[in-house]
């Protein structure tokens, strides 16, 4: 490896480096309510909780007559399709127990009656036995539920409160205001852990499924992509502008275009001479003669400006006069007379020398009005 390459690579794992540093790693609390979220807005806390209680915690949809039967399904979010919110609807109505802290759930048909000034929320008037014991709830600006017919109320009135409970069905619906008391930050504030207790532990070892949907449950398949996880997903796109930004790096040292003259110039005969060397190789040594005696007397032509019709002697009188070869050579070049060598490559080769020779002598002259060309001056 180079020196140059070597610092290269250095300059890239530098800018990656510098890249990652200056982006940060993706924030790790995940969406709020989210069960495998640790940040302060997860529910990480109350799924540990649970477990450590004796419960078996799911995730999605429960399914009636599975292999294990469900006790209970709180619902942090409500992002379930048509389809699926009714099979949830006809799991509850066949005699389930549902707790949704998602106040916009169609499932609650219910709307919000105002919220609960400061940081605590006391009992009062509660209705629901379950509750026995939990006294006080702790979350900033807890929101009521307004009343549906045959619900009874909890941490609150007939106007609004925090937990309202009706029947549907064979089944019960417990209705939060919000998840607030449940999450990390607040789970071990006054009663809220006995709330989630109450509402959620009624038997020994239950099952309790969990859903939660940002995106929607039964929305369809999932693609490949999403078993991707988050971190792995903001690696790459580090690395995508770390080598944006080494490639426009590397591409600015180059600057502006510089339009250089050619060192050489090549004279377009090369092609000429190579096609009638393929012709030597291929056995066709007559194509090859005629190819170079071609090319040679076009180039004479336009060199000293005869005309395409000139007379062949002519033309050669022209070029001995105009180059100082031998006039029997001009002869052979312009084709007045033919060469006496044998075999037709030793013959290419001579009319390929003269005209060399002719070439290097450009002295132009238009014979179109001056049939007679006066002598003019060489240029060797």
């Amino acid at each position: 490896m180079s020196r140059r390459s070597a610092v290269q690579i250095l300059g890239a794992i530098a800018v990656l480096l510098l890249v990652s540093f200056a982006i940060g790693r993706p924030d790790s609390d995940g969406p709020p309510l989210d069960p495998e979220s640790v940040g302060d807005l997860g529910t990480r806390g109350l799924v540990e909780f649970l477990e450590r209680s004796g419960a078996t915690i799911e995730r999605g949809l429960p399914v009636a007559g599975g292999e294990r039967e469900v006790d209970v399904t709180l619902v942090l979010r409500d992002r379930l399709n048509g389809p699926a919110r009714e099979d949830l609807l006809d799991w509850i109505q066949s005699g389930g127990r549902a707790v949704i802290t998602d106040s916009t759930s169609p499932l609650l048909a219910t709307g919000l009656s105002g919220s609960v000034a400061g940081d605590d929320l006391e009992r009062g008037s509660c209705g629901i036995p379950e509750l026995a014991g939990v006294e006080q709830l702790s979350g900033a600006a807890l929101p009521l539920l307004v009343p549906v017919p045959n619900s009874t109320t909890c941490f609150g009135d007939d106007r609004g409160a925090y937990v309202i409970q009706f029947p549907d069905g064979e089944g019960t619906v417990t209705g939060l205001g919000g998840a607030v008391p449940l999450v990390n930050a607040q789970l071990d504030q006054a009663d809220n852990a006995v709330l989630a207790g109450r509402l959620l532990l009624g038997s020994e070892r239950p099952v309790i499924s969990i859903i939660y949907s940002p995106i929607g449950e039964g929305d369809g398949p999932q693609t490949p992509l999403d078993l991707i996880g988050a971190n792995v997903r903001w690696f790459g796109w580090q690395l995508v502008v770390a080598s944006a930004i080494a490639l426009l790096w590397a591409i600015r040292r180059f600057g502006r275009v510089v339009n250089e003259p050619d060192v050489v110039e090549l004279p377009g005969s090369l092609a000429i001479r190579a096609t009638a060397e393929l012709h030597r190789r291929s056995d066709s040594a007559e194509r090859s003669l005629r190819t170079i005696a071609t090319d040679a007397r076009s180039r004479i032509r336009h060199d000293y400006r005869l005309p395409a019709d000139v007379d062949a002697d002519q033309a050669a009188r022209t070029i001995a006069a105009h180059t100082g070869i031998d006039l029997e050579e001009a002869a052979i070049l312009a084709g007045a007379r033919g060469s006496a060598r044998s075999g037709a490559l030793e013959q290419a080769r001579q009319i390929d020398s003269i005209a060399r020779r002719a070439h290097r002598s450009n002295a132009p002259l238009d014979l179109a009005n001056d049939n007679e060309p006066e002598q003019e001056t060489i240029h060797v």
